[in-house]
């Protein structure tokens, strides 16, 4: 009995689907690089998704450089009536911005009508994806109880004082205006925010350079103890895994302080890759 399955690189779409419709009690699906065999119109003809009844995970990692979409593969040709945790990567030094992420969005949405699914976790690590992006996407999950995060730098350069060139990176997903909106408004207030009302548990891993510290501030305390009638569940457990330089983390690290027994705020801190 099949319970677990890695789609590789070698299984065109085709063949990839033929497999998975022989594995009826598969309950987790990585899809890597698999896509659609470019060179045959004819191999993207599906007359009906295939339905996994019981695949509660799925891990898609995209490659722009590969010729092949995955999100086609997962989204249009799959039906998970009982999908709860999605993760979203790429490849090694690849990216996302030649993804068309519109169109990818249109695809979502009706995998999610077709397949009728709570998705509860969600993992994404997806570079070219920016802040608007990823607030319309995490719109069509208010079921999500659990979200990591992991910002992937916009890159550039820029010379110190000794002429020397400095490495740096700003947030592309976790910036002022996703901050925004992850802030709980007051109950009476006519711009209440219900946006992820079930978030419970969130992993951030951010760059220091640029971060709207207040705003992360904000949304943390926003969500932290919530009135019952405001219809937002309180956090449970915040990482904020701070990227590059230090400065902030004495704000952040101030967050702390709200942790009970049984509820943990940890603020940490790596140096950027040389």
């Amino acid at each position: 009995m099949v319970t677990d399955q890695e789609s590789h690189p070698s299984a065109y779409t085709p063949e990839a689907l033929s497999t998975l419709s022989q594995c009826p009690n598969l309950e987790q699906l990585e899809v890597d690089c698999i896509g659609s065999e470019p060179t045959t119109e004819t191999t993207l003809q599906v007359t009906a998704p295939i339905t996994l009844p019981k695949v509660h995970t799925l891990s898609i990692i995209c490659d722009r450089d590969s010729g092949e979409d995955d999100f086609v593969f997962a989204f249009e040709f799959l039906t998970l009536p009982s999908l709860s945790s999605i993760a979203l990567g790429s490849g090694d030094d690849s990216s996302w911005e030649g993804i068309s992420w519109g169109e990818r969005q249109e695809e979502i949405q009706r995998f999610l009508l077709r397949s009728q699914c709570n998705i509860t976790s969600l993992r994404m690590k997806a570079p070219g994806v920016d802040d608007h992006q990823t607030i319309l996407f995490l719109l069509l999950l208010p079921s999500l109880e659990t979200l990591y995060l992991h910002d992937q730098e916009l890159e550039y350069y820029y010379y110190d004082n000794d002429d020397s060139k400095d490495r740096c990176g700003r947030n592309k997903v976790v910036t002022p205006l996703f901050l925004q909106q992850l802030i709980v408004k007051d109950s009476h207030s006519s711009g209440s925010s219900h946006f992820l009302p079930r978030l419970s548990d969130m992993t951030l891993v951010v760059h220091s350079d640029g971060l709207d510290v207040e705003s992360l501030c904000d949304a943390v305390i926003s969500r932290w103890n919530i009135d019952a009638d405001i219809g937002v569940c309180s956090l449970q457990s915040v990482m904020i895994e701070v990227v590059g330089d230090g400065a902030c983390l004495e704000k952040l690290l101030a967050l702390e302080k709200l942790g009970t027994a049984g509820r943990r705020i940890t603020i940490s801190h790596v140096k950027p890759p040389m």
